[in-house]
């Protein structure tokens, strides 16, 4: 899952289409807002407090490709990435993803 931190005064569906662009080659557009999660309750309760916004987006163009941020990219069902060494609460956000892609997320779901 592409990811990282926004600008200051930079929109998080802008965050979340320059960091697919970045990651991965591809460019995207957000669609939706799947979630919000806490770092603190999702994968880290010792570290400083993050939101992870998680967007489905869809393709507008670009080829995926290696970038300095990626050693290897692919596309892959939710068991095939959640079987991923993935980075900490990735786990956790994926299923959350493919429900809405699947369209069994009515509403953005918060935790």
């Amino acid at each position: 899952m592409p990811g990282g931190l926004a600008e200051v005064g930079e929109p998080p569906h802008n965050v979340a289409e320059r960091e697919a662009w970045e990651e991965t080659g591809l460019r995207v557009a957000a669609k939706r807002l799947v979630g919000v999660f806490d770092s603190r309750i999702t994968w880290s309760p010792h570290s400083a407090q993050t939101y992870h916004l998680v967007f489905l987006c869809e393709q507008t163009g670009g080829e995926p490709a290696l970038t300095n941020e990626t050693v290897a990219y692919g596309y892959f069902t939710e068991e095939e990435a959640l079987a991923l060494p993935l980075h900490r609460g990735h786990g956790y956000r994926i299923p959350y993803a493919f429900k809405a892609y699947k369209g069994e997320l009515e509403e953005c779901f918060f935790h």
